[in-house]
């Protein structure tokens, strides 16, 4: 099987981990093809797979006017799903696949293979937006959602009702923390730390950076301890700012998974993946959406709603006040593993 995850902040290659672990202990050969940070993380997990380089999107939200982003960028983005394909197809050559999963990059497609498309985004803003959307997805053979099917599901209005015309399996959520070891209680060595994951298109994660480093530094809040990951897959950089606070430039997932069993309050953006790994873990979240991407946006205003999560914009952070009041806020329910039912839809796939 080849995996191919979409370069749009480090979500889409996250999400495909438990899949690549499940796949591996069923004895499935596996390669991965991806770019930029996406494949360095899933390189930096999986040392010994096969890897593949493909074009990138070179997505960046320069504005917070999400059509104007993704307008400036089309022609960048048509020229990339045309490059993929060309690479899928030599990729072929190189690891003679029979099924391939694109997690949300159109031109990964093979006519020989099985060809799944995972998503947790069919409806998009705009209808023709929309159109479009569903017309790429079309000419895959599968469609799968990472989610539940039932009216208690995490990505609402993005993904329900299923495309009437699109036979779509919602598999259940995905997190990488989702481990046979994962206990969703409280970890009795929580102590006062405050974990700031920090991922996304850029110019936007930079800032979000950037900022956040400022305030923890005038922080007035000398009870709790900092970390903050930057979510450069690319880079080992780590630093100690003062006695409250570290910085790295990322973390493998055990060094994640510790960190976030340990932290109190997680302050990160409110990407899909992001959520269903708190969810996964039970942990209080300060949700800070990227400027311009209406999915997070809506997300963010959804789980505060349904699950008690704080959420602030951008410009409107403030670290101190904001973490006071989530300290007086309930933990969100957690969500159960979800391990039996994707590795009963890989073995259903697998058989196709």
């Amino acid at each position: 099987m080849l995996i191919c995850p979409l370069n749009w902040g480090l979500g889409h290659a996250t999400r495909c981990i438990p899949i690549i672990r499940s796949l591996l202990e069923l004895g499935t050969e596996v390669a991965l093809a991806s770019d930029g940070r996406s494949l360095a993380l899933l390189k930096k997990n999986f040392p010994d797979l096969p890897a593949f380089d493909l074009p990138g999107y070179g997505i960046s939200y320069p504005t917070a006017n999400m059509a104007f982003n993704i307008f400036f960028k089309s022609p960048r983005i048509l020229s990339a799903m045309l490059g993929e394909k060309r690479q899928t197809a030599q990729i072929r050559q190189q690891f003679p696949f029979t099924h391939l999963l694109s997690d949300n990059r159109f031109g990964c497609y093979h006519p020989q293979a099985q060809n799944l498309f995972m998503t947790h985004q069919f409806y998009l803003p705009l209808q023709a937006a929309t159109s479009i959307n569903l017309f790429l997805m079309r000419k895959f053979g599968h469609w799968w959602v990472p989610d539940y099917a039932e009216a208690n599901n995490l990505s609402g209005k993005l993904s329900h009702p299923a495309p009437p015309d699109m036979q779509v399996q919602y598999i259940g959520p995905l997190s990488q923390f989702d481990l046979p070891r994962t206990n969703n209680k409280p970890d009795s060595k929580e102590e006062e730390l405050c974990l700031a994951l920090i991922s996304g298109p850029e110019p936007q994660r930079s800032k979000l950076e950037n900022q956040l480093i400022e305030q923890i530094q005038n922080s007035k809040l000398q009870d709790k301890k900092w970390v903050l990951v930057g979510g450069k897959a690319e880079s080992s950089e780590q630093t100690q700012i003062n006695k409250h606070f570290h910085y790295f430039s990322h973390l493998d997932g055990e060094q994640l998974y510790q960190l976030l069993r340990r932290a109190k309050v997680v302050i990160c953006r409110s990407g899909y993946t992001s959520l269903m790994d708190l969810l996964m873990l039970s942990k209080k979240a300060l949700l800070i959406p990227t400027p311009g991407q209406d999915e997070q946006e809506y997300l963010a205003r959804k789980f505060a709603e349904r699950q008690g999560f704080l959420v602030r914009k951008q410009d409107e952070l403030q670290i101190d006040d904001d973490l006071s009041l989530l300290d007086s806020m309930p933990r969100p329910k957690a969500i159960p593993s979800n391990l039996p039912n994707l590795k009963k839809a890989l073995q259903n796939w697998l058989q196709a």
